[in-house]
């Protein structure tokens, strides 16, 4: 087809502006090469997304969050567990001071907060960025207090879920991935209980894993790998590995169990008592397209996309550990790994029985549809 003289000098300089832009985009940055380039392929912006999914089982939200809230509840769940708890924290002494943050610290925070959405409150991203030295005071006595007293808000027990596909398209509930939306406010409080949470985890035991901090990552969990496969083949024939993927790893944490293992550690006990609290009596709704379902109380998980959940379950699974100090384990967030050589005093059946019993204790489920071995061996 031929184009209109009118319309030549427009697709030039659109052209010329595109040849440019792409000159600029080299493989240092992949994200924002990737997001030049996926406009061209054709996609639509929508494939994958909810409003692709036909059929009535997707049409209604309340469906959708009695599933997702049914597999985050625990059918046995006390209470009372919870509440004994709450006298012993307070026994524990602490050289925690009343200010857990400072207005400049939080002025930083804010003005530097990226595009993102709001939580059950509604205040979107913008207020907190571009009026951040006018909130700053106010947020920060806000968080100090609550932090102090232990106790966050009610509405910071709200949990907007927002359902991500897994594939394209999606045909049914399992290949939807719910993220815990949190308001905005909550996220900051988060972040700076972090910075008091982490430190309280012994460095050796944060040795085999290579997700939630700044050293780690998919490549240092690859190199470890590699690291400890190649000697482990100079003294045996071959090495066996065990791929352990877990379902669903972060809705099925249980409270008791995880609030158990904060008792052991050093945290100062206002800050373990605003945790138990942030994660007791919550409530979730499945948003999608304008519309909300009802909100369902849910007893169990750390909230996937809240601040402190991945720390927490990087504490929650800190104790599981190989039987032998010969074998080798690496963990990155819920994907694990165990190396077993030929000569090891410990066999492969034992080591996975040893997880098996592990996770059946801490309430976790080994998918073993997804759970692989991959054999390593010597080439003559």
């Amino acid at each position: 087809m031929k184009l209109p003289m009118s319309s030549l000098p427009k697709l030039a300089i659109s052209l010329q502006f595109r040849a440019t832009h792409l000159q600029r985009l080299n493989n240092d940055d992949i994200r924002r090469l990737w997001a030049s380039v996926k406009p061209s392929l054709g996609k639509s912006r929508k494939g994958g997304s909810l409003g692709e999914m036909h059929g009535d089982t997707f049409a209604d939200l309340d469906k959708m969050n009695e599933h997702f809230a049914g597999i985050a509840t625990n059918p046995n769940y006390d209470p009372e567990q919870i509440t004994a708890m709450k006298p012993i924290i307070s026994g524990k002494t602490s050289h925690y001071k009343d200010i857990i943050t400072c207005e400049y610290e939080v002025y930083n925070i804010l003005a530097a907060l990226k595009k993102t959405s709001p939580g059950f409150d509604g205040v979107p991203c913008w207020v907190f960025k571009h009026c951040a030295v006018e909130l700053a005071p106010v947020i920060t006595h806000l968080i100090n207090t609550v932090v102090k007293n232990g106790t966050p808000p009610s509405s910071w027990l709200k949990a907007i879920v927002t359902l991500v596909p897994k594939k394209t398209p999606p045909t049914g509930f399992s290949d939807l991935r719910p993220i815990s939306v949190t308001p905005i406010m909550s996220r900051v409080t988060e972040r700076l209980i972090v910075k008091y949470l982490l430190p309280a985890l012994p460095s050796d035991q944060l040795l085999d894993q290579f997700a939630y901090k700044p050293t780690g990552s998919t490549t240092a969990a690859l190199v470890a790998i590699t690291h400890h496969v190649t000697p482990l083949l100079e003294s045996s024939y071959h090495v066996r590995c065990i791929l352990i993927d877990y379902s669903k790893a972060f809705d099925p944490i249980n409270h008791p169990i995880l609030f158990q293992k904060l008792l052991q550690l050093n945290i100062p006990p206002n800050v373990l008592l605003w945790i138990i609290n942030f994660l007791s009596s919550r409530t979730q709704a499945v948003s999608s397209f304008g519309q909300i379902s009802g909100w369902l109380h849910i007893t169990q998980s750390i909230i996937q996309g809240s601040g402190t959940g991945p720390y927490l379950y990087m504490i929650y699974v800190s104790d599981l550990r190989t039987l032998s100090p010969y074998n080798v384990i690496v963990k990155y967030a819920d994907d694990t790994k165990k190396l077993v050589s030929r000569h090891s005093s410990i066999d492969i059946t034992q080591k996975y029985e040893n997880i098996s019993s592990w996770s059946d204790t801490n309430k976790l489920t080994i998918n073993t549809v997804k759970t692989k071995e991959i054999f390593s061996s010597t080439c003559f």
